[in-house]
């Protein structure tokens, strides 16, 4: 289908034009500081949400140098100006460092930032700063608890502080919910992106693994891991998008193999890459007429009560703009997948190959030892944590799993490290079992999951509850997470967008598009025609805790 012709500006009102979520703003530097104040009001201080690990002390000025760009008519895209704020296993070079949320890596930043953030900035985006996450992207422990890790504490969310903000990319969804900046930066390898978006009521778009550059991300799996963009709205999303997507282009490695990444040069997790200029060109609000949407009933429905009845309102909307609807169209694979092993192969053989090759990229420690890139941070009782020789952060996963042990009493805190000692055994990209686990994952995903039932339907894309609404928080038993919609994108490295369909007891729902290989621009035409249609906002509560 050809792309719409460009739009001559971002999503209406102030959130991206004037680089603030709040208010009239003149300058982007006003929007900064109006952000920053914000952030000690809300996330440091009242409800405390903990979405933002640290922030960036010179933000206000490269905001004001970039108004003063703007004034001289030399605006960069329609971002110039805007904030975003950044995951924090995705590398930043200076003060703000990255952690992955771990005290290993503080006080030992990144020599660089990561080619997706220097397309942030290249963009004309002002880096906010770096946001709190699930611990090891939530990869460290099997019974972890979404959104805790020993850098940050625990971010909540916004609508309920006893909630769970979902993860990994917790404080990006949090964050963006709660109005401390108009965009975000997650990362996803099953569920990252699209949990805390779905939870925290906003846009999350998990691309095709390989349309963003990988290189500078703290590594789960290569086959699997993408970053992607959070925000209020899809247009908001997919301007973001554009600007993530480019970063992958001749120049930079798309197919997710550079440096650091522990993947075989030259082997990308999904052939084919199409990326495109401008993906807000493909939000239109007649989007839906005339597609065909198929219902996946079994196994990524049925899960949550609460999520089915805002999802079936989802449905008739879908209808009422012209889309046909195919219920049920089943993913054959699925049965087969939920009960095969295939995956945590994967992932576990993956990481530790990736991790250590990442590990190599990084320097050393601050000599003071301190545990902290700066002194805005929040790592609670970490101040003279260092590596094994005072100085040298973690080398290898064994390495780090020492660290912890040494460090017990706050990185075990809630939780241990069961899936660090899996990856441990692992036997390297070259193992027989991983190789088998690799093509059963993408069997399963692909030609006889999402690619089986699009084609056996004649559909543009399947549709689902994202998550069920955020469950109690538990720091003793971890995460209770009913169902979700994410494993078989996960294992394919399909697409996936999430946009709010509703709220259960003042808890969001998300409702997600699923598409095949490099389909975005199918995805955002169909979510944001069902936006508009829908036209639902959910502001925060801020809730405190319930009893019950």
């Amino acid at each position: 289908m050809a792309p719409e012709p460009p739009v001559s500006a971002p999503s209406p009102g102030p959130t991206l034009s004037l680089g603030s979520t709040h208010g009239h703003t003149a300058t982007a530097a006003d929007g900064v500081a109006a952000l920053l104040r914000r952030i000690e009001g809300v996330d440091r201080s009242g409800p405390t949400l903990r979405s933002v690990i640290r922030t960036n002390h010179d933000a206000v000025t490269e905001a004001a140098a970039l108004d003063v760009e703007a004034a001289a008519g030399r605006r960069r895209g329609p971002l110039h100006g805007v904030s975003v704020l950044v995951k924090d296993n995705i590398d930043t070079a200076g003060a703000m460092g990255t952690t992955a949320g771990s005290l290993a890596l503080a006080g030992a930043g990144p020599a660089a930032d990561a080619p997706l953030v220097r397309r942030l900035r290249d963009a004309g985006m002002v880096v906010l700063g770096k946001t709190n996450l699930s611990e090891w992207a939530n990869f460290r422990s099997s019974g972890s608890s979404s959104g805790w890790s020993a850098v940050g504490g625990l971010c909540v969310n916004p609508h309920a502080l006893d909630r769970s903000a979902g993860g990994s990319s917790s404080g990006s969804g949090a964050a963006v919910a709660a109005g401390l900046a108009p965009l975000a930066v997650g990362t996803e390898t099953d569920g990252s992106i699209l949990c805390p978006a779905a939870l925290c009521g906003v846009v999350g778009i998990k691309p095709t693994v390989g349309l963003v550059d990988g290189t500078g991300i703290v590594p789960i799996s290569h086959s699997q891991d993408t970053a992607g963009p959070i925000a209020r709205t899809v247009r908001d999303a997919a301007l973001l998008l554009s600007v993530l997507a480019s970063a992958g282009r001749p120049g930079g490695r798309g197919d997710g193999s550079g440096p650091g990444s522990g993947a075989p040069a030259g082997d990308p997790p999904v052939p084919g890459r199409r990326a495109y200029d401008d993906y807000q060109a493909y939000c239109r609000s007649d989007g839906l007429r005339g597609a065909r949407i198929g219902l996946p009933r079994h196994g990524l429905w049925g899960y949550s009560a609460r999520a089915d009845a805002l999802a079936e309102e989802a449905v008739r909307v879908l209808a009422a703009q012209g889309a046909t609807i195919v219920d049920p169209a089943n993913l054959p694979s699925l049965d087969e997948l939920s009960m095969s092993e295939a995956e945590m192969t994967v992932l576990a053989t993956e990481f530790k190959v990736g991790i250590e090759a990442y590990l190599a990229t990084r320097g050393v420690r601050a000599p003071d030892g301190r545990g902290a890139a700066d002194a805005g941070s929040r790592v609670a009782g970490a101040s003279g944590v260092a590596g094994s020789d005072g100085l040298r952060v973690p080398r290898t996963l064994a390495d780090l799993m020492a660290f912890n042990d040494a460090h017990a009493d706050v990185e075990f805190a809630h939780f241990g490290q069961d899936r660090f000692e899996d990856a441990l055994r692992t036997g390297g990209l070259d193992d027989p079992a991983y190789r088998e686990a690799l093509e059963t994952c993408r069997r399963l995903g692909r030609s006889e999951g999402i690619d089986a039932a699009l084609r056996t339907h004649d559909l543009d894309a399947l549709v689902a509850p994202t998550y069920p609404p955020a469950w109690k928080i538990d720091l003793v038993n971890g995460d209770h997470v009913s169902g979700s919609c994410t494993q078989v994108p996960a294992v394919a490295g399909y697409p996936v967008i999430t946009v709010p369909c509703g709220a259960a007891d003042g808890l969001p729902v998300g409702l997600a598009f699923i598409g095949t290989a490099w389909s975005e621009p199918t995805l955002i035409r169909l979510a944001y025609a069902f936006e508009q249609a829908l036209d639902f906002s959910l502001t925060p509560a801020f809730r405190p805790p319930q009893t019950g």
